[in-house]
């Protein structure tokens, strides 16, 4: 018997003003956002997902009730979890992205886990508190197909994890919008397969977008 996680990053969302959001309230999906989790959705009904996880920010929450809603999965289905809520870089939150300062950011793209720490939380913690989560979920849903929305940095960690490799490698994974990390777990939850995959077209994760 197979646990299936499906760690699956919310769509492109509206920031007109092009500020590092991190964990404010608000920024809704834009209107391709929307249409990269439908369509992302339409392609893996095969899945057959039953049971789907969230983080409470809206991007994160508005891509979970997308894609419930074409996969026929009721709301009640849709849990919210903070474990799984954007890494907690404060000292990023609410500047404009050009406006940061540029050794900070070179830092954090070369030495993750030495500057994601500076940020506000350091990666170990991202990893731990989501990967604890992630195998909560599969204990809990054991045999099911599971959908979880959330956010770049912390499914990066979650698969370095399952993928047993260092953490310094966060910043060199690709995480576009809508993209599908799978991780199937075994009937003791130990991992057997991860799988990256695009179902829809994106731009390039943040490192391509400073």
């Amino acid at each position: 018997m197979k646990t299936t996680l499906l760690l699956i990053r919310h769509g492109e969302v509206k920031n007109p003003k092009n500020i590092e959001y991190v964990r404010l309230p608000g920024f809704p999906l834009s209107e391709r956002g929307k249409k990269q989790i439908l369509g992302m959705a339409k392609k893996i009904k095969n899945k057959k997902v039953e049971v789907i996880y969230s983080s409470p920010l809206l991007r994160a929450r508005q891509s979970a009730e997308i894609f419930a809603k074409e996969n026929g999965i009721k709301k009640s289905n849709i849990y919210i979890s903070k474990k799984i809520l954007e890494a907690n870089y404060k000292k990023w939150e609410g500047v404009k992205r050009d406006k940061r300062e540029k050794n900070v950011i070179e830092g954090y793209w070369n030495n993750p886990v030495k500057y994601s720490a500076m940020l506000g939380e350091s990666v170990y913690h991202i990893q731990k508190r989501v990967v604890d989560e992630l195998y909560k979920i599969a204990e809990t849903h054991s045999g099911k197909t599971i959908a979880v929305f959330f956010h770049a940095d912390p499914i990066g960690t979650a698969r370095l994890f399952f993928e047993k490799r260092p953490l310094l490698q966060v910043t060199d994974l690709e995480t576009k919008h809508a993209s599908v990390t799978s991780i199937i777990l075994d009937d003791k939850l130990k991992c057997k397969k991860v799988e990256y995959k695009e179902y829809v077209k994106a731009d390039g994760w943040r490192k391509n977008e400073q």
